[in-house]
């Protein structure tokens, strides 16, 4: 088992301290979703991937997921950013654990801090790929939701 701890430069917020492969993973799929190359996003998930909307709505796999991304950068009107401020891996085996502080920004609200918890496994072929993702805690839920009915 091992952890990361969130060491930052205070000027820079960049790590200075080696980053688990899982948190460089999540950095390249943020850096997808503001591109909105939804492809490469789909990369990082699992066939039978989950992303919970809320606790009661929960889209399934990587078509599903990636409609749902798609309609959540029209909510933002195309205009998301998304930046980690602080990530923790707890890793047991093949099964990692990320706790994630979270910040959305967009064009047409004000920053959204949220608490993202995401679930990954390890592929022996495939490397680290996200299973469970509910990083859309806390994110203006009941609008999305809406949206995503």
């Amino acid at each position: 088992s091992s952890t990361t701890e969130p060491w930052f430069d205070s000027r820079s917020r960049r790590r200075i301290m080696n980053r688990h492969e899982v948190e460089v993973l999540i950095e390249k799929a943020d850096k997808a979703i503001v591109d909105e190359d939804f492809d490469t996003v789909m990369n990082f998930y699992t066939d039978d991937a989950m992303l919970v909307i809320r606790p009661d709505r929960i889209v399934h796999g990587k078509k599903d997921i990636r409609t749902a991304m798609e309609k959540i950068a029209e909510f933002f009107k195309n205009s998301i950013g998304v930046e980690q401020r602080g990530m923790k891996v707890l890793e047991a085996g093949d099964t990692a654990l990320v706790l994630a502080n979270t910040v959305i920004t967009s064009s047409n609200f004000d920053d959204i801090v949220r608490q993202a918890t995401y679930v990954f496994k390890k592929d022996p072929d495939k490397g680290w790929l996200c299973i469970i993702d509910n990083s859309l805690n806390q994110c203006n839920i009941y609008l999305l939701s809406i949206l995503l009915e």
